[in-house]
């Protein structure tokens, strides 16, 4: 019985930890320098207006 309730765990997390892999397939990248965060501004990136209506809904 204890190998019955050991294995449906294990199928559990098995499908749990599937998910979380499959999620870390796409990049994140994570700006925080200034100067570079101005020039992508600059080419459109409206950073502002993200953060600012992020700021808004919290």
């Amino acid at each position: 019985m204890k190998r019955l309730v050991f294995l449906v765990a294990a199928i559990i997390m098995d499908a749990f930890l599937a998910q979380t892999a499959h999620a870390t397939d796409r990049p994140v990248t994570i700006v925080d320098d200034p100067q570079v965060l101005a020039r992508l501004d600059a080419k459109g990136f409206d950073f502002a207006g993200i953060l600012a209506s992020a700021a808004r809904t919290t």
